[in-house]
């Protein structure tokens, strides 16, 4: 696939450069929007002004959604706030409210005071871009308990195309409070007459909208479904949270984890600024310096040993890299349940004896196998001396020794 991006950029590429904007502008167009923000995010600035002014705010909206934060920031500023606001009014609004958050507060509210369902939009900023609130889809149908299943199909038809995909249809009373579920399949084959009350599931699981988006995320894994209702502080229907969303949540969250094991910011970007990503990194290996130092002062203690049998310092990389790799699956399991949230205060009374205990014996069976590994490869002349046997150093390799039997 990105094999195919590349090439596509390197057409769009040749054209600009040969001066046919309109043939580059065509083939751009002709690709999907997650294609073209990423040929847009790898033109240099002229290049991609070029196309900027050539696309419809139709499209340009759609592109808007599949640029990264950085890229999104190098488009803003090629942007009039006019542009920008004619472009985010063709989006869904939670898309729009999305890339508003993504902006400086500044730039934000310039574009937000520009643009035409402001009224629709501004309501969804009022929640944190991680919550429910943020992440959920406002523009859902919402039926009433008395509807019939003939009138409620009737009512889905005339919405025709202008609220997102129905993969669940809730039943809300008069005051716009959650009061049950219908799914969309036994809603096409209930008899014409059943009324919502009578088909709806009134154990609904829902979330509020305020909710953080990684639980979200994980209570629409743990049941199984396609969409979440979010409701407000008194239980009315706010909107709904797609899997559509939550896929890009998903990724988001499995970075973030990623990024913790290393010490990086959710933010980091391979183009991003080269001070921002001192100032998330620098603190991160300044503290692994502290640990490293720890371990040169483990060393230290043992130095006349190892000035004694020089031998032993061939081992010290062995030592270090087993015990990385050993701290790297704990840091795997422990990471994978926070992210999954399944490892909370009694998963972590119970993980460190068990870790504690499984180092122990891997250490032990691994301590083994170095000594033998160790005594076949460098030789053990204090033993051998013990035995009888003659040992003496062996120019080949310097700091080791030759050992023979004693003669019977």
């Amino acid at each position: 696939m990105w094999d195919t991006v590349r090439g596509r950029l390197r057409e769009v590429t040749a054209r600009l450069h040969a001066g046919d904007g309109p043939g580059a502008l065509r083939l751009l167009v002709s690709l999907h929007p997650a294609d073209q923000a990423d040929i847009l995010g790898e033109l240099d600035d002229h290049e991609r002004r070029t196309l900027l002014d050539s696309l419809g705010r139709d499209q340009l909206g759609a592109v808007l959604e599949h640029l990264t934060p950085h890229e999104l920031d190098e488009v803003t500023t090629q942007l009039a706030v006019v542009e920008m606001a004619a472009a985010l009014d063709t989006a869904p609004r939670h898309t729009a409210a999305d890339i508003l958050h993504q902006l400086d507060a500044g730039a934000a509210q310039a574009v937000l005071d520009a643009m035409d369902s402001r009224a629709h939009v501004e309501p969804l900023l009022a929640h944190g871009d991680e919550s429910a609130g943020g992440i959920m889809s406002p523009a859902v149908p919402a039926l009433r308990p008395d509807q019939t299943a003939d009138n409620a199909i009737d009512y889905l038809r005339t919405l025709g195309q202008s609220a997102d995909e129905p993969y669940y249809l809730y039943v809300i009373d008069d005051d716009g409070r959650l009061q049950g579920v219908v799914g969309l399949r036994d809603l096409v084959v209930a008899r014409p007459d059943r009324r919502m009350r009578e088909l709806m599931n009134r154990n609904v699981v829902s979330v509020s909208t305020d909710t953080d988006q990684e639980v979200v995320l994980q209570t629409l894994q743990h049941y199984n479904l396609r969409a979440l209702p979010v409701v407000d502080a008194d239980g009315r229907f706010a909107g709904v949270a797609t899997a559509d969303d939550l896929l890009d949540v998903a990724q988001q969250e499995a970075t973030e984890d990623m990024f913790r094991m290393v010490g990086l910011g959710a933010g980091e970007e391979a183009g991003g600024p080269v001070a921002a990503s001192v100032g998330r990194r620098l603190p991160w290996l300044l503290v692994n310096l502290l640990t490293v130092f720890a371990a040169a002062a483990t060393v230290s203690a043992f130095e006349d040993t190892l000035q004694r049998a020089a031998i032993l310092a061939i081992f010290l990389p062995v030592v270090v890299g087993i015990s990385a790799n050993a701290g790297g699956q704990t840091l795997a399991i422990v990471v994978r349940g926070i992210a999954l949230g399944t490892f909370g205060r009694e998963e972590w009374r119970a993980a460190v004896p068990r870790e504690a205990l499984i180092a122990t014996i891997n250490g032990v069976a691994l301590g083994v196998v170095v000594a033998l590994v160790a005594w076949l490869w460098k030789g053990m002349p204090t033993w051998a001396s013990r035995l009888g046997w003659r040992c003496s150093p062996t120019s080949s390799s310097p700091g080791s020794r030759a050992c023979s039997s004693p003669p019977p």
